[in-house]
C-alpha cells in the first residue's frame, strides 16, 4: 500500500463501489436505525471511503473490502459527512486513512452535552485530540482530486455531502440529508436540527 499526499490522485478517475449497502433498509444486520451505505471510491492511488459506518457494520466493511482484494490497511481517506454514531464510529479501523471531517460539525458535535442522543461523545473528543491523520474540511472545498463538499444543513447544523465530478458517471453522496424515497422524490429533507431544507440536486444520488 503507498499513502499519496494530499492532492495527489489517478489520472483515470474514481470507480465507485458500495462497500455496506444500507439504503434503503437492505441491510438485516442492524435493525432499524443506522442504514447508512458506505461506498468506496478508487481511481488506482487513493482509496477514498464515504462515512465509517456504526459498530455493527465491521464484519460487513472487512468481507466489503475482501470482496475487492483489499484490507482496512488499503484505505487512504475516510470522508463524513456528519457527526452521529452511525456515520462515525469506525473511522479508527483505519489506521493509515486521514479522516476527513467538517469544522463547523466537529465544533458543533463538541459543543452538544455529554449524552446527547447520536452523538459518540468519545469519538468527537478523540478527533479533537488527534493531530495526526484528521483533517479539517469546509463546504465549498475541493476536499481530495475531483471530490467536493456540499453544505447540505438540515439533519445537522453542518451536515456535508460530496459531488464526485471526476468519473465516468458523477454522483452525489448525500448522507442523511437524504433519509429514505419521500426525501428523494421530494428534493427536501425534513431537518432534525435545522429550519432549512436540503434543495434539489440534479445529479444522481447515492445515499451514505
Amino acid at each position: 500500500m503507498s499513502t499519496p499526499t494530499t492532492g495527489s490522485a489517478g489520472s483515470s478517475g474514481y470507480v465507485a463501489r458500495p462497500l455496506v449497502e444500507g439504503f434503503p433498509g437492505k441491510s438485516s444486520s442492524h435493525g432499524a436505525f443506522g442504514w447508512s451505505s458506505l461506498w468506496l471510491l478508487d481511481d488506482g492511488v487513493r482509496r477514498v471511503l464515504i462515512d465509517a459506518g456504526q459498530p455493527a457494520y465491521i464484519p460487513l466493511i472487512h468481507a466489503g473490502l475482501e470482496r475487492l482484494g483489499l484490507t482496512t490497511d488499503d484505505v487512504t481517506d475516510v470522508l463524513l459527512t456528519h457527526m452521529h454514531w452511525d456515520h462515525v464510529s469506525n473511522f479508527p479501523m483505519f489506521a493509515h486513512a486521514t479522516t476527513w471531517v467538517g469544522e463547523k460539525e466537529l465544533r458543533w458535535a463538541a459543543d452538544q452535552p455529554a449524552g446527547t442522543p447520536f452523538i459518540p461523545d468519545l469519538h468527537v473528543q478523540e478527533l479533537l485530540r488527534r493531530t495526526d491523520r484528521v483533517e479539517r474540511m469546509a463546504a465549498g472545498q475541493e476536499v481530495l482530486p475531483g471530490i467536493h463538499a456540499i453544505d447540505s444543513a438540515g439533519h445537522t447544523p453542518h451536515h456535508l455531502a460530496f459531488y464526485l465530478d471526476r468519473a465516468e458517471e458523477k454522483r452525489v453522496f448525500a448522507g442523511d440529508a437524504v433519509k429514505n424515497v419521500y426525501e428523494l422524490a421530494s428534493g427536501g429533507s425534513i431537518p432534525r436540527w435545522t429550519p432549512r431544507p436540503v434543495p434539489r440536486r440534479s445529479t444522481r444520488c447515492a445515499r451514505c
